[in-house]
This record gives structure tokens, sequence and C-alpha cells, in this order.
């Protein structure tokens, strides 16, 4: 189904059916994301709230260029997350140009990630460094959102995309590449069947508590993270004979380590197992992910990829849950929280100006063996 095709469903919908569900309220501090972002009435309205003029100027020259063109960069963004988010699209232009080279200008830790599924004609930049401009080359950058204003317009109807990919379609759309809703909803990731033989699930819980960017004053921790003291809270509802696992970051050691000293605590007095994960690539991290019935993570880079890890399972045969904590304060959910396109998803939205109250993150954490249905009430 075409993305323009979603777009005409939706329009014949009531008004009472397009209406925004986009959060539920828990108690102060503590909301579920429906994950619902609103889809524009039409795919004009996309290009003028995602595609800033000057982009349009730009991306006129580059579907000119293209057609002369042997080698194509896409600018992925800088953070893991966002090149989860844009590898997914930038191969849908190798895709639609088999001639040419595509190019991923991505963060380095995805480069050697052995998992990522890219048409032959498209791969990683060595350095991730845009090259100068030249004769036979074009540059595209999938992600840009400028014009506050009109977006905001936009997000008022319905269903599960977030700004990047709103943002990504209308970009391919100005290259002349139609984007289908399968496209949308595929994993970046791929297994070989024996990956899934060779891995099976030993945790109940896999937790990540670690996230990049905005560190607390006087802290060893980033604002994205929950405090040791709320921690320290919640993992006394860890049910009893659980199995849980504390995937170590690299941004804060010591709030990790830390995070696993307290971990162990709570494991001798509440009569659950915990383990300490390790990982050096994003190939480890994959890899550990998959022996998790249900991730638990921040609003990170990590987190984004054991999402592609879940769509990926299931397409191979396996179901895990991932539950993600996202605090709204810094960013909104509309544009970094996951996706709502899979009942294996749910997602917590908190702000750490109003703290959450730990007995209804334990609820959400530990409350149900799995998600049932699309970030729907906790409780």
């Amino acid at each position: 189904m075409l993305f323009s095709e979603i777009v005409d469903r939706l329009r014949k919908k009531s008004p009472e059916q397009q209406k925004s569900t986009k959060q539920e309220s828990v108690k102060p501090g503590v909301s579920l994301w429906k994950g619902e972002i609103p889809v524009p009435d039409t795919v004009d309205a996309i290009r003028k709230a995602y595609v800033h003029k000057d982009d349009l100027i730009q991306l006129k020259l580059a579907q000119e260029n293209l057609r002369n063109a042997v080698h194509v960069e896409v600018g992925c963004g800088g953070g893991i997350g966002d090149g989860v988010m844009s590898i997914r699209y930038a191969r849908l232009i190798a895709e639609a140009f088999p001639a040419k080279q595509v190019e991923l200008l991505a963060n380095k830790a995805l480069r050697g990630c052995q998992y990522i599924a890219l048409p032959k004609n498209c791969f990683f930049s060595s350095d991730g460094k845009a090259s100068p401009r030249e004769d036979g080359r074009v540059h595209i950058n999938l992600y840009s959102i400028r014009d506050i204003g009109l977006m905001s317009k936009v997000l008022e109807s319905h269903p599960t995309y977030t700004e990047h990919d709103f943002s990504s379609i209308a970009h391919l759309q100005e290259l002349g590449i139609n984007v289908k809703k399968s496209d949308i909803e595929q994993s970046i990731l791929k297994f070989p069947k024996e990956l899934l033989k060779k891995t099976p699930i030993e945790f109940d819980f896999m937790l990540a508590p670690d996230a990049k960017e905005v560190e607390v004053s006087n802290s060893e921790r980033s604002v994205k993270s929950f405090s040791l003291s709320e921690w320290d809270a919640i993992l006394t509802h860890v049910p009893s004979g659980s199995k849980i696992a504390i995937l170590m970051g690299n941004a804060h050691p010591l709030y990790c380590e830390q995070m696993y000293a307290l971990a162990k605590k709570h494991a001798a007095s509440g009569g659950f197992s915990v383990e300490r994960i390790e990982t050096a690539t994003l190939t480890d991290v994959i890899e550990q992910v998959l022996r998790a019935k249900t991730f638990i993570g921040m609003d990170s880079g990590t987190t984004h990829l054991a999402y592609e890890v879940a769509v990926a399972a299931k397409d191979a045969g396996r179901m895990m849950y991932i539950k993600e904590l996202f605090n709204n304060s810094l960013f909104p959910e509309t544009r970094y929280a996951l996706r709502g396109l899979s009942s294996q998803v749910q997602v917590l939205l908190y702000t750490h100006r109003t703290p959450p109250n730990p007995d209804d993150v334990s609820q959400f954490l530990f409350g149900k063996e799995k998600g049932q249905g699309v970030f729907e009430k906790a409780s």
C-alpha cells in the first residue's frame, strides 16, 4: 500500500475517528503514549510541514542530478538512534536506483554491524563525513524539520509514524520514490535462522539503564535515565524467580556499575537472579538482546536498535517485547519515541520535572508478561 493511499483512506474517516488520542494520564508525572502520530490530510501538507522551501530547491536539484550521478551520499544523523531511523529510508534510495552507489553517512558504531540488511549497491561511509561536492556525486539529507508552526498544524489526526518517518517519506517523494506501508514496517535487520537456534531466550527482562546526552548536574548519568534512588524503589517489584540482565552502557560506566550493584542487592533479597552483560559492538548488543523475552530501555540508540531486533526476530519466528521509558521533557515523543507499529511495544512517558511514581513504573515494567496492544494503559 502506498503512503498516499493510506492518507486517502484516513480522509474518509469521520472526525470522531480522526480525533487525536496521543496521551492518557495515569498519575501525575506518568502517562502512556498510544503512539498515534497524526497523518496529515494531504501529501502536500506533509511536504509543506516537513520539507522546508530551501530543501525543496535542493531536492529538485538532487532529483535532476540523480539522472547523471553515479554516487549518492545520504546523511543519516550523528547518533545511533538517528542512524537506525534513517537507514530504513536510505536503503529505499539504493533500491530505487540500483545502478548507483549509495553511501550512508552514519554513526561509526553502525558501520560494522553485521546484521543490518543493505542492498548490494548500498554501504556505510568509512569516516561518516560528506565528500566535497563534485560532478557525479549527490548528497541528500532525509531529516529536516524547520517550519515548526506548519508542523504543529499537521500533528492533529492519526496513526503511527514519527516526525522522522514523515520527513523521510516527504523527501523520498520529492525524489520520485513512493514509499509503501510495508517499507516502513520492515526491520533494518535480518537474522540467519541459525542465529536464533544458537541464541535461546535466557532472561525474562533485560534492562539497559544508560543513555547518552544531557548529563544531570553533579551526576554520572543522563537526564534520560532514572536516578539510582528511583531504580532502588522500582527493583523491589521484580517478580520472584525472574531472571534479569543489566546491559552495561559505555556513556556512563560508573552509573551502570552502580546500577548493577543495586540490582544484585535486590536480587539477594527479592528471590531473582541478575547477570551483567558487557558488549563491545552493536553486533554484540543485538545478539545479547535476542536472549531476552522483554527488553527495557530509555530514550537511547540502544533501545531503537532493540526495537529493530524485536521486529526482525518476529519475522524469524520469535516474539519478544520492548518497554521504553521516555523522558519527554527533552524531546517530544513524536520525534524519538518508538513507533506503535507493533503490539510488541509499549512506551511510558514521564518528565524529570515531576518524577514518576515508582509503583506506576514497576506496574508498567513487571505487571504484565507482555504487551497487549500499542502503548495501552499499564495498570
